[in-house]
């Protein structure tokens, strides 16, 4: 019983230290990387933008997949300017439209061909 105590609380400390320490493009994607983009984009612009960061990423992950938000996460983390990470934002907004796009051609590919 000790040994699983010890194994619970180690586990639990890296967790802890993954979400705090780990770069948020190469966290896991079940411990919610944008949130911690999304206090980034926050501390950059002012606190309302929390809220609509937070449903944003989860819009774009919805839409494109979970592999998506890294790159946007990535370059909110970077960002030096409130303007900077706005950009960030659209360009995975952006990226996702052309994947939509993609799919919509496809489909309509199918639809239409022999």
């Amino acid at each position: 019983m000790k040994k699983f105590l010890v194994l619970m609380v180690l586990l639990a400390a890296g967790v802890a230290y993954a979400s705090y320490y780990v770069a948020p493009d190469k966290m896991p994607l079940v411990l919610h990387p944008e949130s911690r983009a999304c206090s980034r984009m926050a501390s950059l612009c002012e606190e309302r933008s929390q809220r609509e960061c937070t449903e944003f990423f989860g819009e774009l992950r919805k839409i494109s997949g979970d592999e998506a938000i890294r790159k946007p996460i990535r370059c909110v983390m970077d960002a030096q300017s409130c303007g900077e990470a706005a950009g960030c934002m659209a360009g995975g907004g952006v990226n996702a439209v052309f994947k939509m796009g993609e799919q919509f051609l496809k489909g309509l590919n199918k639809s239409v061909g022999d």
